[in-house]
């Protein structure tokens, strides 16, 4: 992966002296937005690759059944009834195949090839590629989601800017991310006590990394209100960190008690889980105040 030059950061449009090195980690944290990134190039086909051999993208899937089902529920009460959805970064399809159960007409979009295969052969409208590349004639969209996968694209405001072109006038957008803050606190604890757990880091980088008010400046620069809450937790142990899946989910479950009592003690300000939902909405229409 080959160094490119950051004319300014690609959420708040800081110019190239507000990023600094961050923490010794090899990445940049903009001090305007506090967005921690690269400065090297997306290898795309070293990121396929990950996603083809390593990352066990079935098995999470299949992890978060439950929380998709009710996600789609929430989404029918907010949007009035179920209409049409875009799934960007849909993997081989099972959230987009729910929803099309659940009465939406859902589309994806999946840069993967085996993956959009997979997806394709079961049935499911799945191009494969990035937004742009999705048919023109699919769109407009009620609602746009992101599963852990908006940490990937090219630019992330650019990429706002092109989800709102395929968005319908009252539309919502909706990103599931993993919170930085927790991911960072995470890392900390685990060499702290004696790399416990499988994986070699559970300090996850991507090209971007975000915390609650990353995502806030985002919105803002496109005149969006953004809803953010902590993400509920993915049922046992999909990526295999611990030998014992039950002290797995004893984990789960107390990081997700603490998690909901700092949320309501603080009235949504502390997100204190591995994961955000943030819902995205144009202030013109819709002010979550």
């Amino acid at each position: 992966m080959s160094h490119q030059t950051i004319k300014e950061c690609p959420v708040c449009g800081a110019p190239p002296d507000a990023t600094v090195p961050y923490h010794r980690t090899g990445y940049l944290v903009c001090l305007e937005c506090n967005l921690v990134l690269t400065d090297r190039s997306l290898d795309t086909d070293a990121i396929a690759h990950h996603y083809e051999s390593v990352d066990p993208v079935n098995d999470v899937s299949q992890s978060r059944l439950d929380i998709y089902r009710r996600f789609l529920k929430s989404a029918q009460t907010r949007l009035g009834h179920a209409k049409k959805l875009l799934d960007v970064g849909c993997g081989s399809g099972a959230f987009i195949d729910l929803a099309g159960k659940m009465g939406w007409q859902s589309y994806g979009v999946e840069p993967v090839e085996t993956l959009a295969g997979e997806a394709r052969r079961c049935g499911l409208n799945v191009a494969t590629g990035i937004l742009d590349q999705m048919p023109r004639e699919w769109g407009p969209f009620d609602l746009i989601t992101y599963w852990d996968s908006f940490m990937l694209v090219e630019n992330p405001a650019e990429e706002m800017g092109r989800i709102l072109t395929h968005l319908e006038e009252d539309g919502w957008i909706f990103l599931r991310l993993r919170q930085h803050g927790f991911q960072r606190l995470l890392y900390r604890c685990w060499k702290v006590c004696g790399h416990p757990l499988r994986l070699p880091d559970p300090s996850v980088y991507h090209p971007y990394n975000f915390f609650p008010g990353t995502i806030k400046k985002l919105a803002g620069r496109f005149n969006m209100s953004a809803g953010i809450s902590n993400a509920p937790y993915t049922a046992g142990d999909p990526y295999s960190t611990m030998r014992q899946e039950k002290l797995v989910v004893i984990l789960k479950w107390f990081s997700d008690f603490t998690a909901r009592a700092a949320y309501a003690i603080s009235r949504g300000k502390w997100i204190a889980s591995p994961g955000m939902d943030i819902w995205l909405h144009r202030r013109n229409t819709y002010d979550t105040g």
